[in-house]
C-alpha cells in the first residue's frame, strides 16, 4: 500500500508527463501547446486522482488527423516513461498497452480521461509511428518541461507551462500596447532564463503564475468546465434513481443521500472558484489606470467582472424529479465567460 505522500507524488509525475506528451505533438503539429495542471481536492484519493490537467492549443491549427494523435499523445507518454531507458520502449509494446488499455465504452478504458478517448477513437499504426518519433526524438526536452511543471505545481498547487509565443502574446494583452515596458518585462524574463541555464542542466520554460487577468487562464477554464461535467454526471445519476422510483422501483435513500452530498460539495467547490475568480478581476481593476478604466476596454471588463459576481445556489428539491432545478447551478457556471466581450 502506497502513502499519501506517495500517491500525491505519483499522481503529480503522471499529470505532468501525461500533459507535456499532449503538449509535444501539439507543437509538433503546429498548433502550439501549454500543458498545465493543478490540484485535485478530493478526500477520494483511492478512485480519483490527485493531481489533473489539460493542455491548450490553438484550435483553429487543428484536424480530424493531429487531434486524434494529440489525444493518444499523453497515455503514450506515460507509459513511456515507465520503462527503465528510453531504448527499452518499442512501438510494438506501446501498441500493445494501448489496445489493451482502450474499451470498447469509457467505463472499460483504465488510464483515459474522457475526453482523449473520445478524440482517439480511430486511431491506426500510423498515428502510434508519428507520435512515438516526435515522443522519442523530444524525450529529454519533455521531461525537463515536466519537472518544470512539478517544481512549480508542489509549491503552487498549480502549474502552466506557456510557449515562448503565449508569452509574449499574453504580455502583449496586459501591457496594452505600451512596448518600452514590454520589452523591459521580456529581456528580464530572458535574462533569468539563461541565469537559471548556467546553474542548472534544466531549460525550464517561462512559467504564467494562474491568477486571471484579461482573460482566464487554462487551468481556470479547465477547473470551470471540470466542475460542470461533474455537477451534471452527479444530477444525472440522481434523476435516474428518482426516475426508476416514480415508476415503481425501489427507491435507494442512501443512495440518493450520497449523490446530494456529492452534489453540495461540488457547489461549493465552483463557488469558491467563482469567488476567486471574481476577487483576481477587482484585484486587476482597481490597479489600471482611470483612463483605461473608462476606455472601452475597461467597460467591457467591468461588465465581465460583474457577471463573476454571482454565488451558485445549492437548494435541491427532495426528490430530485420532475422540476428541473438541479440544472440551474450547473447552467450558471456554464454561462460564465471566459473573457470580456465588447
Amino acid at each position: 500500500m502506497m502513502t499519501i505522500e506517495e500517491i500525491e507524488a505519483f499522481d503529480l509525475r503522471k499529470a505532468a508527463i501525461h500533459e507535456c506528451g499532449h503538449a509535444n505533438v501539439t507543437r509538433h503539429c503546429g498548433m502550439g501547446g501549454s500543458p498545465a495542471i493543478w490540484h485535485n481536492d478530493t478526500d477520494n484519493f483511492l478512485k480519483e486522482k490527485l493531481w489533473i490537467g489539460t493542455t491548450h492549443y490553438k484550435e483553429s491549427a487543428s484536424t480530424p488527423l493531429k487531434l486524434r494523435r494529440v489525444a493518444i499523445a499523453g497515455f503514450l507518454a506515460e507509459e513511456i516513461s515507465g520503462f527503465d531507458s528510453i531504448s527499452d520502449c518499442d512501438e510494438s509494446t506501446l501498441t500493445e498497452r494501448l489496445e489493451s488499455s482502450f474499451g470498447d465504452c469509457f467505463n472499460d478504458s483504465e488510464g483515459w480521461s474522457r475526453s482523449d478517448w473520445e478524440g482517439a477513437e480511430g486511431w491506426t499504426s500510423a498515428d502510434i509511428h508519428a507520435v512515438y518519433l516526435s515522443l522519442t526524438r523530444n524525450w529529454k526536452e519533455l521531461l525537463e518541461e515536466a519537472a518544470t511543471l512539478i517544481n512549480v505545481a508542489s509549491k503552487s498547487g498549480s502549474a502552466i507551462c506557456n510557449s515562448p509565443e503565449e508569452f509574449h502574446d499574453n504580455l502583449s494583452k496586459v501591457y496594452n500596447g505600451n512596448q518600452p515596458e514590454l520589452n523591459a518585462v521580456l529581456d528580464q524574463s530572458q535574462n533569468a532564463e539563461r541565469s537559471a541555464l548556467s546553474r542548472t542542466p534544466l531549460a525550464p520554460k517561462l512559467v504564467v503564475p494562474s491568477k486571471t487577468r484579461l482573460q482566464l487562464t487554462v487551468i481556470d477554464r479547465a477547473k470551470k468546465e471540470q466542475l460542470a461535467r461533474n455537477i451534471l454526471d452527479v444530477v444525472c445519476k440522481a434523476m435516474s434513481v428518482a426516475h426508476i422510483a416514480s415508476l415503481g422501483g425501489p427507491y435507494k435513500v442512501e443512495r440518493i443521500k450520497c449523490l446530494s452530498q456529492s452534489y453540495y460539495l461540488l457547489i461549493d467547490k465552483a463557488n469558491t472558484l467563482i469567488t476567486t475568480i471574481h476577487e483576481n478581476q477587482q484585484d486587476f481593476f482597481s490597479t489600471q489606470t482611470i483612463e483605461w478604466q473608462d476606455s472601452k476596454s475597461g467597460r467591457a471588463y467591468l461588465r465581465w467582472m460583474e457577471k463573476w459576481g454571482i454565488k451558485l445556489p445549492s437548494e435541491l428539491p427532495e426528490s430530485w424529479h420532475g422540476e428541473g432545478f438541479e440544472l440551474i447551478a450547473m447552467g450558471m457556471l456554464q454561462n460564465l465567460p471566459a473573457e470580456p466581450s465588447e
